[in-house]
């Protein structure tokens, strides 16, 4: 069983100097939630994109937060989005 994990971030073209997606793949331990796998794209451009495969454990529950941040010049702005919770 694996996951796919697609996250992509885009500023506005041509204002963006900057853009970065990290996507963490977690999994539920109890009420907790631990890093499973985590991949990170950085551009120096107005997009960024994470498209990875994983091996996932049946009768596991995963997520995918993802963090989210584009530039332009030396200003930022950051999001983190949770996807739903998955159960393999």
């Amino acid at each position: 069983t694996t996951a796919t994990v697609d996250r992509r971030v885009t500023g506005h073209y041509g204002d963006a100097t900057k853009a970065k997606v990290i996507a963490e793949l977690q999994v539920k331990s109890g009420n907790n939630w631990i890093a499973y796998g985590t991949w990170v794209d950085t551009q120096n451009d107005y997009e960024a994109y994470v498209y990875e495969t994983k091996a996932v454990k049946k009768g596991n529950t995963y997520r995918v937060k993802a963090t989210y941040t584009v530039w332009e010049g030396s200003a930022s702005e950051n999001l983190i989005v949770f996807s739903d919770e998955i159960t393999a």
